[in-house]
């Protein structure tokens, strides 16, 4: 009997698969008129955007071509920023948490990708028994054992497992790009902090100058009271300016040291850990000559994370697929192998072998609504994702447009400032020489230094405005990142 069946087993396979092909068949041709996987493509929802950006630049010189953006801070002239944007993109956990999402949507696309493979099993056993004549004073033992090897198989007969294997690789990109897009968000927050350091710090010189040039004020005060030229009040006036001034320092520390501790945890550091690299100099980085600018339809592909809003929609579409397909016949094999012998030494050459091949072909009948309501949610993910892509899209091109308006009033600012700034300057001067000759009284000369230190804080402000606004081009733009050279 058992070699009839091993016989008849691939008549059996051949027989299934034929029938299980044409259910099938007609199933596809069934579903095919009541798919809902939209046909809109993301070619559609980028016409929106426009040719060119709104924003214009004339103070500086823009590049239509982005060319490698992926180290823009190095347009910047600053070694310490080089260095504190190079530590965090390396040592930053945050961004290696992020890495290691890589590595989970890497492993979740191994695990769909074994479903198209057949599950083996294997298993071994034994027995005896023993049999007494009391009659005779003797007994009998034997003894047993077998071996048996069982497979299945569920065939990917309409692609469903293989449009889970595409949503998973879609995955997998979509979180290498958020992994970029981590970086880009990091390297710009290490810089604009950087920024912040430095403008604190050119704060804290300007205020201590300003100090400097009060003292001073307030001695030759002190010599005039002596000689009987001004009275007491005078003097208090100049005290209380003084250390008005000094108020002011102690935020200004609280500040730097802020910035400094917030600096050493983006680069994966203790906090204090920067403090002898930064406090040797207080020097600005160096404005880019020019700015590197995409066409608005670039900026889709460069930015990663418009391109893992991108890889999501396929992924939602694979997914929809895949519910649909639910309702398809599916087609499974079954196969086994037993081996048999009475002795443990002879069980690799059996003395039976029975092995049978079966396949199982089911098919959905009534659930209770379940797969409709799975591909209903699919496709609600799927539209999500369409409505997400979009967002990111227009955000994009706001942040680039902020970004150049930014620069174009901060330039226009510093001009302002620095013309503010001069004129306060040499009206300290004039006031200190007035004063000294006897032409104007205490108060004028206080209020020009108190008016320059404001100034020349508010030209700090604009320069600062104004390299934050390249920083913030640059990642709107979406650049910060790149692909290991060893990938």
């Amino acid at each position: 009997m058992n070699s009839d069946m091993n016989q008849q087993s691939p008549y059996i396979f051949t027989y299934l698969f034929l029938r299980a092909l044409s259910a099938g068949t007609a199933g596809v041709l069934f579903l095919s008129s009541c798919t809902t996987t939209p046909t809109k493509s993301t070619d559609e929802l980028n016409a929106k955007v426009p040719m060119d950006w709104h924003q214009s630049l004339v103070s500086v010189q823009l590049v239509e071509d982005a060319g490698d953006l992926s180290q823009w801070w190095r347009q910047f002239k600053d070694p310490i920023m080089d260095q504190l944007i190079a530590s965090a993109l390396e040592n930053n956990p945050t961004l290696r948490s992020v890495l290691l999402n890589v590595e989970t949507a890497r492993t979740q696309k191994g695990i769909a990708s074994s479903a198209l493979w057949p599950n083996v099993d294997a298993g071994v056993s034994g027995s005896g028994n023993r049999i007494d004549d009391l009659k005779q004073n003797s007994n009998t033992t034997g003894e047993s054992y077998g071996a048996n090897f069982s497979a299945s198989w569920e065939v990917d007969l309409f692609r469903k497992q293989s449009d889970v294997i595409d949503s998973a690789d879609a995955d997998l990109r979509a979180s290498e790009q958020d992994f970029h897009a981590a970086q880009v968000l990091l390297a710009a927050e290490v810089a604009e902090t950087y920024l912040g350091f430095r403008s604190v710090q050119q704060e804290y010189a300007i205020l201590t100058d300003s100090i400097d040039m009060r003292e001073q004020t307030l001695q030759i005060i002190r010599w005039q009271e002596a000689a009987g030229e001004v009275n007491i009040l005078e003097v208090q006036q100049a005290i209380v300016f003084l250390e008005q001034a000094r108020t002011a320092l102690p935020t200004l520390e609280q500040n730097m040291e802020e910035y400094l501790n917030a600096l050493a945890v983006l680069c994966g550091d203790t906090p204090g850990s920067l403090h002898g690299l930064l406090k040797t100099s207080s020097v600005l980085p160096t404005l880019p000559a020019e700015i590197q600018c995409e066409f608005p339809a670039e900026l889709l592909d460069q930015r990663p994370d418009i391109k893992a809003a991108r890889l999501r929609i396929e992924a939602a579409t694979a997914n929809l697929s895949a519910a649909e397909k639910e309702r398809l016949p599916s087609l499974t094999l079954f196969g086994s192998i037993n081996l048999d012998e009475d002795r443990l030494g002879d069980l690799l050459d059996p003395t039976e072998l029975v092995s049978n091949l079966v396949g199982s072909l089911t098919a959905p009948i009534w659930d209770a609504g379940r797969i409709g309501k799975q591909i209903e949610l699919q496709d609600i993910n799927l539209r999500q994702a369409y409505l997400s892509y979009e967002s990111q899209v227009l955000t994009a091109l706001s942040e680039v447009e902020n970004a150049l308006s930014s620069i174009v009033t901060s330039t226009r600012g510093i001009t302002l400032a620095q013309t503010a700034t001069d004129a306060a300057r040499l009206s300290v001067e004039i006031a200190e020489q007035q004063f000294g000759a006897g032409e104007v009284d205490l108060l004028s000369v206080l209020e020009s230094q108190r008016s320059q230190l404001s100034l020349e804080q508010s030209l700090i402000n604009a320069h600062i405005k104004q390299l934050n606004g390249h920083i913030q081009l640059y990642r709107a733009m979406g650049g910060g990142w790149s692909v290991p050279q060893n990938k």
